[in-house]
């Protein structure tokens, strides 16, 4: 619906631009993530679990397969 092609990079440039709100450890304390989202960095090169527990939010994984 917004043209944007659903590709993994895109996927990681969305969830980099979530993580790195400013404040955002004011209103979320943990975060559920897919499997692929764990192994991606931001542009800086870090890693995103790193980023959200160096905020105090804690990163969990999505486990299930469905």
């Amino acid at each position: 619906m917004i043209n944007v092609e659903n590709t993994e990079e895109n996927r990681r440039r969305y969830r980099e631009l979530l993580f790195t709100t400013p404040n955002l450890n004011r209103h979320v304390s943990g975060v559920i993530m897919f499997e692929e989202s764990t192994q991606h960095n931001t542009e800086d090169g870090m890693n995103f679990i790193k980023l959200l527990n160096s905020q105090g939010i804690v990163a969990g994984i999505k486990v299930d397969k469905g």
